[in-house]
């Protein structure tokens, strides 16, 4: 194993990673706007990135959970499947724990990953945010529901979501929410250059 010399920390290069994500992911997402102007793009762009968050957090939590209620001898073990289940769709636990919850009709791999081919995906992802909007009223008209609007070519939304998909935003240690504020700091500083020039 080869010893760190000194001076190069492994926070210093887990910070330049960080910018190296950050700048990849947001020439992916650039790639895709094509003649978009910036201004109908941005808000889009930043809320499917926001929606991916909730949704990886609302399934870490899920998958905790639902580790704890079938394992015998934990406080939260229920022998029952169907009891189970009816927890994990228990809307309430999750807004306990300051996790939003995420209706059926609203989950990322079913209805925004699975479906980004689809012709209509603009306006499936608008009536997404509605959805979430609707359980969790701290997100009421904070969510963006321009993406039928937002004159982004159907094709070019399912390589958007695609590239979207590929982040994974971590739970412990709020490096989830870290990651978040990082990539829309970035973004934004990208956005306000691009609006500068326009």
């Amino acid at each position: 194993m080869t010893k760190t010399t000194k001076g190069t920390g492994r926070s210093k290069s887990k910070a330049s990673d960080t910018r190296s994500f950050e700048a990849q992911l947001w020439e992916a997402c650039e790639a895709q706007r094509g003649s978009v102007n910036a201004s109908r793009y941005k808000h889009p762009v930043l809320g499917l990135v926001f929606l991916k968050y909730v949704n990886d957090n609302f399934e870490h939590y899920r998958t905790e959970l639902a580790a704890k209620l079938a394992e015998p001898g934990d406080d939260f073990y229920l022998e029952d499947e169907s009891d189970r289940l009816d927890v994990l769709e228990d809307r309430d636990e999750y807004l306990a724990h300051n996790v939003f919850w995420i209706p059926s009709e609203a989950r990322w791999v079913a209805e925004i990953r699975d479906q980004a081919t689809q012709t209509d995906i603009a306006t499936r992802i608008d009536k997404v945010m509605d959805a979430i909007e609707r359980e969790n009223p701290v997100l009421k008209g904070v969510l963006p529901k321009s993406f039928a609007a937002s004159e982004i070519p159907q094709r070019n939304l399912t390589a958007l979501i695609g590239i979207v998909d590929g982040i994974t935003f971590g739970r412990e240690d709020h490096d989830g929410r870290d990651r978040l504020g990082q990539v829309y700091e970035y973004f934004l500083g990208k956005f306000s250059g691009i609006e500068g020039r326009a």
